[in-house]
C-alpha cells in the first residue's frame, strides 16, 4: 500500500486499539491522568487547586469504582495537598497491586475523577535510542527491552505527539517487536513520519505497569546533510565565534546542530535549532562562554522536514578549542623544578596568576635533560593533549652547555627551533610566549659557555622581531638583578629567588593580554 501512513499500517496488521484521551480534570493538579506507580516508586502525594478560596476544608476521595457508588474512602484535608505516605508505609506500598480513581469535594462541588494504577512490577528498560532516527536507506528496526520479573507480557502505544492523545496499543508476549515484520518494505522506504512509543508490562491481575520513559522514532525521506565547516579547525580563545555550514536540503523547514563537549554526546551536548543551512554561533552563545570551551568537540546536524521527521545525524565532524585560563609550560630542568628547591618558577607564576584572575588550569610538559629541537618535535602533541591558551616556552641552557651532544654536533639551533614551537602553536590557536635563554652562573662550572648563551639570544631576539613573536628578555632580567650568582645553585639552575623572577617575568607577559 504504497503512500499509506505506515502507522495506519501497523494497525492494521496488528489489531491495535484506537485510544481516545479522555477529558482532563481542571481542579486536579497531581497524580496526571493513568497515573502509574510501580514496585520502587515513591508513595505519591495528591494535590489540586485551591478552587474553594473559602479557608474551608477539602474532601479527597478514593474509590476502586470510577462511578464512586461502592467502596469509597473519605479523608478530610486542610489545604489543597494530600500526602499518602503518611497512612502507608513504604514496605506496604512496595508490594500493592490495585487500581484507583480519586477526587476531591469541597462546599457543593465535585472534582473530575481520575485514576491511578500500583503495582509491585517495575518498567520494562528499553534497549533502544531516545531519539532514533532513520533515513531511506536504513531498515525497519526491532525494538527491544528487558523481560520484567512476575509480569504476564507487555502492551505498546505509539502515537504522534509525545502526549499520547491519541496512540495505538498493542499487547506482546515477547520482549521485542520487530517493525520490519509488520510494515511493507515498500511503506517504510517511501514513508517520512516521527512517532513516539512506550512499553509496559502487566501486572498478574491485569493493571498497567509504569512506563520506563517515551522514546522517539523518526522516518525520513532522506539522508543527513553532508557537512562543511569547521572540519579539523583549530580555535583559540581570541578567535571569533565560528559559523558551522552545510549542504540546504530543499523543501525542508529547519535543522538542529548538536556540539558534543569532549566529544562525548552523554554529557549534555549544546542544541540549536535554526532554519538556514548554517548557524553563526556568536548569535546563540556568549563570547564567555565561548573563551572558556576548552579541547576537542564533535559537532553533527539534522535535517527536519515537513511532517517534523528528523534525518539521521550526519557523521560527528570535529574541531578543537583552546581553553582561556589555560596554559602549558614546556622546557628542560629549570621548568620541571626539581633539582635545587622542591618546586619550579611554574608554581610561582601560577600562584601569581590566580591571585588576579582566579582558578586556571596549568600543564607542565617539560622534561629534564632536553634541548629545543625535542622541543619542536613534541609541541604537536603537548598542544594537542592540552589546548592552552598560552604555551610558555623556556629553552636553550642545554644547547649552551652541552653543544656537542645537538644534531648536528655544535649545531644546537635554539634559535629555529623556537620559531618551529611558534609555528606550530600559532597553527593551534595558542599564543606562545619564548624566553631568552637564562645566563650561565658566573661561578658556575660551565661559565665559560656564556658567550655561547650570548649567541643564541642574538639569533633569539631577531627571530622574535622578525615574526611578531611575544619575547621576554629573561636574560636580561637577570642580569639587571645585579647580582647572578644569587639566582642559581648551580651552574644554571634557578634557586627560590631565581624562579620568582622567571615567574614574574612570565606572569607580566600574560597579563598583557588579560588586564
Amino acid at each position: 500500500m504504497p503512500g499509506s501512513n505506515p502507522m495506519k499500517r501497523v494497525a492494521t496488521l496488528l489489531g491495535i486499539l484506537l485510544i481516545a484521551g479522555g477529558a482532563s480534570a481542571s481542579v486536579l493538579i497531581s497524580p496526571g491522568e493513568d497515573a502509574r506507580f510501580g514496585r520502587w516508586d515513591d508513595i505519591p502525594a495528591f494535590t489540586w487547586n485551591d478552587v474553594a478560596q473559602s479557608g474551608e476544608s477539602y474532601w479527597i476521595e478514593f474509590s476502586l469504582d470510577p462511578d464512586f457508588e461502592t467502596d469509597v474512602a473519605r479523608i478530610q484535608v486542610d489545604g489543597t495537598v494530600f500526602d499518602l505516605g503518611k497512612y502507608v508505609s513504604t514496605d506496604d506500598w512496595m508490594h500493592l497491586a490495585f487500581r484507583a480513581f480519586w477526587r476531591v469535594a469541597w462546599e457543593s462541588s465535585i472534582s473530575q475523577a481520575r485514576m491511578f494504577t500500583k503495582t509491585p512490577i517495575v518498567p520494562p528498560r528499553v534497549h533502544f535510542p531516545f531519539d532514533a532516527r532513520h533515513g531511506p536507506g536504513d531498515p525497519a528496526p526491532r525494538i527491544e527491552w528487558e523481560a520484567v520479573f512476575g509480569s504476564t507480557g507487555y502492551r505498546m502505544e505509539f502515537a504522534f505527539d509525545p502526549e499520547f492523545s491519541e496512540g495505538y496499543r498493542v499487547d506482546i508476549e515477547s520482549t521485542w517487536i520487530d517493525l520490519a515484520q509488520e510494515i511493507p518494505a515498500d511503506d517504510w522506504i517511501g514513508s517520512s513520519f516521527l512517532i513516539y512509543f512506550r512499553v509496559w508490562a502487566m501486572d498478574p491481575i491485569g493493571l498497567d505497569g509504569p512506563y520506563y520513559q517515551v522514546f522517539r522514532l523518526s522516518k525520513s525521506s532522506l539522508p543527513p546533510p553532508p557537512v562543511g565547516q569547521p572540519s579539523g579547525d583549530y580555535f583559540s580563545a581570541r578567535t571569533d565565534l565560528p559559523v558551522f555550514i552545510w549542504q540546504a536540503y530543499h523543501g525542508f523547514k529547519g535543522y538542529q546542530v548538536q556540539i558534543a563537549r569532549d566529544g562525548r554526546w552523554d554529557r549534555d551536548p549544546l542544541e540549536y535549532e535554526t532554519t538556514g543551512n548554517h548557524l553563526d554561533l556568536s548569535d546563540v552563545m556568549a563570547r564567555e562562554e565561548w573563551e572558556m570551551m576548552w579541547g576537542y568537540h564533535a559537532w553533527r546536524v539534522s535535517a527536519v522536514e515537513a511532517s517534523g521527521a528528523v534525518t539521521p545525524w550526519s557523521d560527528d565532524t570535529e574541531f578543537y578549542k583552546c581553553g582561556g585560563k589555560v596554559l602549558t609550560a614546556l622546557g628542560d630542568s629549570i621548568t620541571t623544578g626539581g633539582v635545587c628547591v622542591p618546586e619550579s618558577w611554574v608554581d610561582g607564576f601560577q600562584y601569581l596568576l590566580e591571585q588576579s584572575a582566579g582558578d586556571v588550569v596549568m600543564f607542565n610538559a617539560s622534561v629534564g635533560g632536553t634541548k629545543s629541537k625535542w622541543g619542536a618535535e613534541v609541541i604537536g602533541a603537548v598542544l594537542q593533549y592540552t589546548l592552552p591558551e598560552f604555551i610558555l616556552l623556556l629553552f636553550g641552557a642545554n644547547d649552551s652547555v652541552d653543544p656537542g651532544n645537538c644534531d648536528p654536533p655544535y649545531g644546537c639551533d635554539v634559535a629555529g627551533h623556537l620559531w618551529d614551537m611558534v609555528f606550530i602553536a600559532r597553527e593551534f590557536g595558542t599564543i606562545p610566549i619564548i624566553s631568552t635563554v637564562l645566563p650561565v652562573n658566573p661561578e658556575g662550572a660551565h661559565y665559560y659557555h656564556q658567550f655561547r648563551v650570548d649567541m643564541y639570544n642574538d639569533e633569539i631576539r631577531y627571530m622574535a622581531s622578525q615574526n611578531n613573536v611575544h619575547l621576554i628578555d629573561l636574560n636580561e632580567a637577570m642580569w639587571a638583578h645585579g647580582n647572578i650568582p644569587e639566582l642559581f645553585c648551580d651552574w644554571g639552575h634557578p634557586n627560590e629567588t631565581g624562579n620568582a623572577l622567571i615567574a614574574h617575568g612570565y606572569y607580566s607577559a600574560v597579563s598583557e593580554y588579560w588586564w
